[in-house]
């Protein structure tokens, strides 16, 4: 698996469990907490991607993929 990005909040069991399952696995993760994230366009993102795929709870987790170049991406 890839890295992933958490969105959640503290004090949520689903995001508690979410954050130590990655520790557990040892799986790269960052974690975004809903109420302070700025309104930027990396949470704008977020709430944009949660919403098109009718996700209305914490945690969203995406998984972050690299792709590479304009080459790579053509594929």
């Amino acid at each position: 698996m890839s890295e992933i990005i958490i969105f959640g909040r503290p004090g949520c069991p689903y995001t508690e469990a979410a954050l130590k399952k990655a520790s557990d696995q040892k799986i790269k993760h960052v974690f975004i907490e809903v109420s302070k994230c700025p309104d930027d366009k990396m949470c704008k993102l977020f709430r944009m991607m949660a919403e098109n795929n009718n996700h209305r709870t914490v945690p969203c987790i995406f998984e972050v993929k690299y792709v590479g170049g304009f080459e790579e991406f053509d594929d």
